[in-house]
């Protein structure tokens, strides 16, 4: 008998609830139905997009990376440039900002040793910095080298001419006087367009890609 009443009373309690909702009646959604879903988040920019249960709303996400070796050329431009700010003319951190970026990993090197191992009161660039410009000059084609002409005269002043297809530039020289304690005052020219003016030690034989004329040079890129 109570077994019989128990079932009555489920039975009837199950069917109203169907009842309510097939007349319009207001029955409370469950808490995890219709929640918008999350997209997924990384580095760099992006969104996501998901759908909930039961036509829930759409979720969004959004994330944003931070700059990586764009970030790095940045500051290894300004760091170089300030080291040789005294021998240059022109804007040279805009003009070293647009390396290409597939080249940041290789032009951040040769920044970097110019920036901790120059001299600003002369520009020369040292010796220890010649194979990461090399590699530099490599991943990005920067130039095609042409000839080169050189001379000397009996004071110790000296003077070369170096041709090359380097984007604008077709040819780079360089013109130094001795000043005495085995170094030299120099012009940088590109063109025969004064760019910049440093001071040169007696062994680098006046050569544009290696004397401090190659940091007026090819720091600005």
């Amino acid at each position: 008998m109570r077994q019989t009443l128990l079932h009555a009373l489920v039975t009837g309690s199950l069917f109203g609830t169907l009842a309510l909702a097939a007349c319009g009646g207001d029955v409370e959604p469950r808490k995890d139905e219709g929640q918008g879903g999350s997209g997924p988040t990384g580095p760099g920019s992006g969104a996501g997009t998901g759908t909930g249960a039961n036509g829930g709303s759409v979720g969004t996400s959004m994330s944003t990376g931070t700059a990586g070796a764009g970030g790095s050329l940045a500051e290894a431009c300004a760091g170089a440039c300030t080291a040789i700010a005294g021998c240059t003319v022109g804007d040279c951190t805009a003009s070293c900002a647009s390396t290409p970026p597939a080249c940041a990993l290789d032009a951040e090197p040769f920044l970097d040793c110019i920036a901790k191992l120059t001299d600003p009161a002369t520009c020369d660039m040292p010796e220890e910095c010649q194979f990461a410009l090399d590699q530099w000059m490599e991943c990005r084609a920067l130039c095609v080298w042409g000839g080169f002409s050189g001379s000397g005269d009996a004071s110790g002043g000296c003077a070369s001419l170096l041709e090359a297809d380097c984007g604008a530039v077709g040819a780079y020289e360089v013109q130094c006087e001795n000043i005495g304690d085995g170094e030299r005052s120099c012009i940088c020219l590109e063109d025969g367009q004064f760019i910049g003016e440093c001071i040169d030690d007696e062994d680098s034989a006046c050569h544009p890609r290696n004397g401090c004329c190659a940091t007026v040079f090819f720091v600005p890129g």
